[in-house]
């Protein structure tokens, strides 16, 4: 999959913007092992209004669509949020210039926790550069979905806004589309495909040494588990600098 800017989508212009990804031990031994990024179909994510639009799009819909509103939203709407929770698959940063104590609990909690640093660039570098389907890259808005219309005109716009409740994510996320390969195309159109059965996870190929600009072990780590993630690491790369959380420093005395 290679990266692509998209118009619709709020994304980062800054190579230099921090953001971090926080996993359990096993995720991140599977990342070495693999150096592939899961990316989650969007219906089984936990958060299961990913994908959808609230009552501001509702209240608004008759007099956007007019006589036309039954079967836009019976037949249009109904198949584009299908297909965009379907379909559609996230990979989800967050933004910020330091680690996030609610992250660290919500994704990584636990003494062999681990956080990967890196930086919009190295992780739009990272990805490949040719092959396959595109990949998109956007911030999330946070909003209260009774009150704001989230646009239909573009499918991805249900992929780029969640509600206030998580706002605290700060989120910047890789969206890609998966789409059954095409064995036969008779005048532009295929004929002959696989089977219309997205798989829940996508594993995407990206160059470690660029991804990852530093890697911090969760703040309830002893130093001895610190240093077992270390060795472990270094058996897949070497450059690889491991770090306790700077949130496990004490104050000054």
């Amino acid at each position: 999959m290679v990266f692509r800017e998209h118009p619709g989508l709020f994304d980062v212009q800054d190579p230099r913007v921090s953001v971090w990804r926080y996993m359990d031990l096993s995720k991140y031994l599977d990342l070495l092992q693999t150096s592939e990024l899961h990316m989650t179909r969007v219906d089984t994510m936990v958060d299961q209004w990913e994908g959808v639009y609230g009552q501001a799009n509702a209240a608004v819909r008759p007099f956007i669509y007019g006589a036309e509103i039954a079967n836009v939203v019976s037949h249009s709407l109904r198949a584009a949020k299908r297909h965009a929770r379907t379909h559609f698959y996230l990979n989800c940063w967050n933004i910020g210039r330091n680690e996030s104590d609610a992250l660290w609990h919500q994704y990584a909690s636990g003494p062999v926790g681990v956080a990967l640093k890196s930086t919009i660039g190295r992780l739009k570098e990272s990805l490949p550069s040719r092959g396959g389907p595109a990949m998109f890259g956007s911030t999330v808005k946070y909003v209260d979905y009774d009150e704001t219309f989230i646009p239909e005109d573009n499918i991805l716009g249900s992929l780029i806004h969640k509600r206030e409740h998580f706002q605290h994510e700060n989120e910047y996320r890789l969206i890609a589309n998966w789409e059954p390969e095409v064995f036969k195309v008779e005048n532009g159109i295929a004929v002959e495909s696989a089977s219309d059965d997205p798989p829940k996870v996508l594993r995407v190929p990206v160059d470690l040494a660029v991804l990852i600009e530093q890697v911090y072990v969760s703040p309830e780590a002893h130093d001895w588990q610190r240093a077992v993630v270390e060795r472990v690491s270094s058996k897949y790369r070497a450059d690889l600098r491991v770090v306790r959380s700077r949130m496990a420093s004490g104050p000054p005395a």
